[in-house]
């Protein structure tokens, strides 16, 4: 969420025109007369005469003087900054802001996200084949490594939305999962194999049915999942889990998912 909000933060400040003050130092020298005393002594039968005569010297001192110019833009001509090149490509001066802004707030190197499609199966639900999307995110404080092979256990927070021959379920979900590396051991396999992550997981979660129900749905699903391969900073996960929807109207009963998605690391 800091991340979100200081992008929102940025596009607003990279947006807005503001006065810009600039400060310069001058150094002036001015003259200061400083006294000097010359002592003569002179000798006189056995006495001693002495003769004191003052000189003035000119000195100089630097005096630091600041003078402050303020700069006022005109409203509604601010420049723009540079114009950001995507692909090759020179963007115009309204998506270089946004793409600047998301550049600097630290969105594109968020890490813990996941991003999950799914087809639905439910033999009893009056659209019997459907399908999903799931945003989950990993808490890090929440995240321990445990074992041998480098595997971890998590809980993170999800989002859910369900199509099932109309949009039919919107759901907030807490995530259970054990990553584990269960070819690790085996010596005489490709690295690319052995580092495959197998991933058992739990989903609980709570929804609104678009339709059929007055109440709050409740849900649960079980499953396994397998992540491989890298790419964009993430990996792939491909996987199954079997569960039910009650209190969800005409949309309550057991369902199996197959799903797909990405990563990020």
């Amino acid at each position: 969420m800091k991340k979100i909000f200081g992008f929102i933060g940025a596009v607003l400040l990279a947006a807005s025109v503001q006065a810009q003050t600039t400060y310069t130092t001058n150094q002036v020298v001015t003259a200061v007369v400083n006294p000097v005393v010359t002592t003569t002594t002179v000798q006189s039968g056995g006495q001693s005469v002495t003769t004191s005569t003052t000189n003035l010297v000119a000195g100089f001192v630097t005096n630091e003087v600041v003078t402050t110019t303020t700069v006022q833009q005109t409203p509604g001509t601010a420049t723009p900054p540079t114009n950001a090149v995507l692909a090759g490509v020179s963007l115009p001066d309204s998506l270089s802001i946004v793409y600047n802004a998301i550049q600097s707030s630290g969105i594109l190197q968020a890490t813990n996200y996941a991003v999950d499609i799914y087809g639905t199966y439910a033999n009893k639900a009056p659209t019997k084949l459907g399908g999903g999307v799931l945003l989950v995110y990993n808490i890090p404080a929440l995240t321990s490594t445990t074992g041998t092979n480098g595997g971890n256990m998590g809980v993170g927070l999800a989002l859910g939305l369900d199509w099932l021959g109309s949009w039919s379920l919107v759901s907030a979900n807490v995530t259970l999962k054990a990553d584990t590396h269960p070819l690790a051991n085996i010596s005489w396999l490709p690295d690319s194999i052995r580092t495959i992550t197998g991933t058992p997981i739990a989903i609980f979660g709570t929804g609104q049915a678009m339709s059929g129900s007055s109440g709050a749905a409740t849900l649960y699903d079980l499953g396994y999942s397998v992540r491989f391969g890298h790419l964009w900073g993430g990996q792939f996960n491909v996987g199954v889990t079997w569960g039910e929807w009650m209190n969800a109207g005409a949309y309550s009963g057991h369902r199996w998912h197959g799903f797909v998605g990405w990563q990020h690391i």
